[in-house]
Formats: structure tokens, C-alpha cells, sequence
């Protein structure tokens, strides 16, 4: 069955270069119900739900627009309520898998997803990843200024952190956590003094893993408020990514944003649009 979910997600996501083991240490399938449907002993959909959340729910193309996504997604919100949950979220914004519910890129510039929408759901927001190849990737093509006045870029070497915790609790409290952790922290500093910052990873496991690939990605980009909207953040990112490159990163890979127009800048595309679909049941 592990082997007919993973093709048959292939086929709606053909996208998506994930291998089966890739796509499985992702998507937390032994903690999911798995609601299927068949026929003629063919696996055509399925949805995964694990506590509250519907976290994908896949028809194959050919039998699209025949009732199929329907009736899994009743089956799925009728086991919700089973659980005992007052409200469904699609997708998991807490999971390196889908997020939300994937949606066009027209959709999603719109705040749409018209399928989940005919069924009580709406949504506030969501997001996007992005992606891009660093083979060709060059700090010098880039039609930005890569050295904003005064500031540089360098790895945060330093034993002692409180500078620049200090900076990470004026953009995000809640990242303080993640940046106590010994991770290769990139920062810009003015001056000696830390004033944009993020975290960087040089082989994670993401949607755009092959099983060949070395992927990438930055986490908790900030820039204290004071020195925004001077182009730090976007020229600290640009260097950031040529230190993927350097450190043998093949893709460079943007997880949970909302800033299309900006990484654009850079040279990254989106390769998916969430939806952060919600739904209340009745009581």
C-alpha cells in the first residue's frame, strides 16, 4: 500500500522530485489515518489525516471531477470529529511537508482555494516555497547592492551570544530558542554590532530532495526594525546563498514565506503556494 500512495502522489505532484523514502520521513505516515478509495482493486485516492489536521488529500487526474475528492474529504472530517475536534486545518504549518492546502499560483495571489472553499473552509493567509539552482549562481550578476553602507556579513563566532539574542528578541522572541543551538549563524553587523541575522543549513531534507541532491536553507531571516528597508536583509540573503553554494549545496531552498516578489529578486522561484485552509464543524 506505501509504494501505491507514494506513486500515487507522484502523479498529482509530478513536480515534486522526493523519493518514496524521502517523501515518508516527511509526511509522518505512521502517526496518519489513511482514508482510501479504489477501483477495480486500483488505488485512484486518498486522503491523510493525523489528529486534526488533513495533511493531503490526493485523487489521481483521470478520475478527478467525478465525486472522489468529495467523498474523502467528508470521510476525513467525519473522522475528525470522531477524535473529538471542534475545527480542521489542512496541512501542518509546523511540518517541513505541505503546509497548507496546495493551490494554483492564481489561486493563491487571489486567496482562493475554490475545491476546499465549496466546503465551509476559508483561510486568512498562507504561503509559498521557493527553490533555486546554485551551479550558476553568482554574487556579481545580482542587480542589487550587495554591500549596504557600513555593513558586513561574516558567521557569528563569538562564545558569548547575548548581542546577538538580544537582536533575534527585538525581530522574533520566539526564535531565541533556535538561535542557542550551535547552528551556523549568519548575521550582518554595522559597526561590531549585530543587526540582521539567520540560520543556515547545509544538507536538509526538504520537498525538493532527490536522494542526490544537497539542499540548502535558511531559517529565521531578520532584521532589527531599526535598520530595515535599507536592504540588508536581501543582500544578507544574497551572500548567505553564495555560502550554500560554496559549502556544496546543489539547491537552495525557501520554507514557509510570503515574500515571492523579494527571494525573486535573487533568483528563486516558487515551486509551491499553500492555502491555510480552516474549517469549524458543527457541535
Amino acid at each position: 500500500m506505501k509504494s501505491q500512495i507514494f506513486n500515487l502522489f507522484k502523479e498529482c505532484f509530478f513536480s515534486i522530485p522526493i523519493t518514496e523514502d524521502i517523501f515518508y520521513s516527511l509526511f509522518d505516515y505512521k502517526n496518519c489515518n489513511i482514508i482510501t478509495k479504489h477501483e477495480d482493486n486500483i488505488l485512484i485516492g486518498f486522503s491523510a489525516v493525523r489528529d486534526n489536521n488533513i495533511l493531503l488529500l490526493c485523487v489521481a487526474p483521470k478520475y478527478q471531477h467525478r465525486g472522489y475528492g468529495r467523498h474523502l474529504l467528508l470521510e476525513s472530517e467525519e473522522l475528525i470529529k470522531r477524535k473529538g475536534y471542534n475545527t480542521i486545518v489542512l496541512g501542518d504549518t509546523s511540518s517541513k511537508f505541505f503546509l497548507g492546502a496546495p493551490t494554483t499560483e492564481k489561486e493563491w495571489q487571489e486567496k482562493h482555494n475554490y475545491f476546499f472553499e465549496k466546503f465551509g473552509y476559508t483561510a486568512n493567509n498562507g504561503c509559498l516555497e521557493m527553490v533555486m539552482q546554485l551551479k550558476n549562481y553568482n554574487l556579481e550578476h545580482l542587480n542589487i547592492e550587495l554591500y549596504p553602507k557600513n555593513i558586513s556579513f561574516e558567521y557569528w563566532t563569538k562564545k558569548d551570544k547575548t548581542e546577538l539574542l538580544k537582536a533575534v528578541k527585538e525581530v522574533e522572541e520566539d526564535w531565541v530558542t533556535y538561535f542557542e543551538y550551535d547552528l551556523p549563524i549568519y548575521v550582518a553587523m554595522e559597526h561590531g554590532t549585530c543587526v540582521g541575522f539567520t540560520i543556515l543549513s547545509f544538507d536538509d531534507t526538504t520537498l525538493c530532495s532527490n536522494g542526490y541532491n544537497k539542499v540548502g536553507m535558511f531559517g529565521c531571516v531578520g532584521v532589527i526594525p531599526s535598520k530595515r528597508s535599507c536592504g540588508i536583509g536581501l543582500a544578507m540573503v544574497a551572500h548567505g546563498t553564495n555560502e550554500l553554494r560554496k559549502n556544496g549545496c546543489d539547491e537552495s531552498y525557501i520554507h514557509y514565506t510570503y515574500l515571492d516578489k523579494w527571494y525573486s529578486k535573487l533568483g528563486y522561484q516558487p515551486i509551491l503556494w499553500y492555502w491555510f485552509g480552516k474549517k469549524r464543524l458543527d457541535d
